[in-house]
């Protein structure tokens, strides 16, 4: 047991994690008996349309909430880069 306290119930002040996904669209189509196995197993992609973390909305219609996605992925981006640098730099070594 890992000694939690107000958790496992949607209720004011307590902890809540909750990710929506809109399964009712077209790359589901069919899978609505099971939707979590649509999850895993349809879809193009697996974005939320909402987070809720610790009853705090972190992503509110796909959208990051208080970061620039884009500044993120581009200093994800230039980090890889100069990762992929680094290990073909020591291949020619």
């Amino acid at each position: 047991m890992l000694n939690f306290t107000n958790v496992g119930c949607l209720l004011e002040g307590w902890a809540a994690d909750m990710a929506i996904f809109d399964v009712s669209t077209i790359p589901y189509a069919g899978s609505q008996s099971d939707p979590v196995a649509s999850l895993v197993f349809c879809g193009t992609d697996h974005n939320t349309d909402y987070t809720i973390i610790n009853g705090k909305v972190v992503v509110d219609h796909r959208q990051l909430v208080g970061f620039d996605e884009q500044a993120l992925a581009d200093k994800a981006n230039a980090i890889s880069r100069k990762l992929m640098e680094k290990a073909a730099n020591k291949e020619m070594v």
